[in-house]
């Protein structure tokens, strides 16, 4: 295939579907088997809605061992790469930087927002072709569902709360600390508790 973007990686996070482990802020409106179930679609559709795109290659890093037959069906033909860090700071910054040594720049985005495109994508990449250093997609709680580079620091993931509506501030005021330019896309919405299920609702072959 011949890409838009040759020089840039998309690479998409993804945790396995365990019971127990997965969308448990959405307790007890489902229980573990539906949660998983849940992360299993959300999974499924992010990955099938980024490979349809021509931008540019795309990568599937998973959290742990296991769930094979799931991963390695969704991803038959594209790299599956094990995350590694002790959380998901030290992951996201290994996972870029590793992308980075091979591309000029790479979007890396999560399994839980489902309303991201391929619009989002190819306006961070082009953002980033124009200066940026950092491109973020906020999300409506305080995180973000996009983060896309062209350079990367430890820093940059260092003293985040993690999980919590506090994420995209922290992330701000490192790329302040670190002199970086950076910019931000729209603001969307990730599904996270039960009150999210309703979003669902909108979006199509969901």
């Amino acid at each position: 295939m011949t890409y838009r973007y040759p020089d840039a990686l998309v690479i998409q996070f993804a945790k396995a579907p365990r019971p127990g482990r997965v969308k448990t802020r959405m307790r007890p409106e489902l229980d573990d088997q539906s949660c998983a179930a849940l992360h299993r679609r959300l999974v499924a559709y992010t990955f099938d809605k980024l490979s349809q795109t021509e931008l540019c290659p795309l990568e599937l890093w998973i959290d742990e061992p296991g769930y094979d037959d799931f991963f390695a069906e969704l991803s038959p033909h594209r790299p599956v790469h094990r995350q590694r860090g002790a959380d998901l700071g030290a992951r996201m910054y290994h996972a870029l930087a590793a992308a980075l040594a091979d591309h000029k720049r790479v979007v890396l985005v999560g399994s839980d927002c489902p309303f991201l495109n391929t619009d989002h994508i190819e306006e961070a990449l082009t953002r980033l072709g124009a200066g940026d250093d950092v491109v973020l997609g906020p999300a409506l709680d305080g995180g973000y569902v996009l983060i896309g580079a062209r350079r990367v620091d430890k820093a940059l993931f260092s003293a985040v709360p993690w999980g919590t509506g506090g994420v995209l501030a922290a992330t701000r005021g490192q790329l302040r600390a670190l002199a970086w330019r950076w910019s931000e896309l729209t603001p969307l919405a990730d599904i996270d508790t039960a009150a999210d299920l309703k979003l669902l609702h909108s979006l199509e072959n969901f």
